[in-house]
């Protein structure tokens, strides 16, 4: 598995992973809450990419991997804690699904760091998903 690559928790100029929508949840969120992590990574591999077909040529092996992959929006980092960050405007059950296999597949793929706890970041909450999320452990923050 790729290694984490750890970046300031500042906002960026732009950040070529997120789509427009989810980019604004993160601005507000890194506005509202400026310290409370001291690292962040963005597009985290975890888990394995689909196989790739026998007719790829093996200069495109590594992107096909790369692009099948899952990817956690957000992996923040305190001295000794993780936390795994999805992005959700109007956040439904997938938001919930997404993080849980997220924190299974980051469990296996860095089994050396620390089990991460989950955040969901999202603008507005359909009905039912705090209930759930209390449920599972998952935070929510609401910007």
């Amino acid at each position: 598995m790729a290694e984490i690559t750890w970046q300031p928790y500042e906002p960026l100029p732009e950040y070529s992973h997120l789509m427009p929508s989810d980019t604004t949840l993160w601005n507000r969120f890194l506005v509202a809450y400026p310290d409370i992590y001291t690292a962040v990574a963005y597009d985290v591999l975890v888990g394995v990419g689909t196989s790739p077909p026998p007719d790829i040529p093996p200069d495109l092996i590594d992107m096909w991997a790369f692009l099948t992959a899952r990817k956690i929006d957000v992996l923040a980092r305190t001295d000794t804690a993780r936390t795994i960050i999805e992005l959700k405007p109007n956040a439904g059950l997938s938001a919930i699904g997404q993080l849980i296999g997220y924190r299974i597949l980051f469990s296996d793929s860095y089994p050396m760091e620390p089990t991460p706890s989950l955040l969901l970041i999202t603008d507005f909450l359909k009905p039912d998903i705090s209930t759930i999320c209390t449920a599972l452990d998952i935070s929510i923050t609401v910007v």
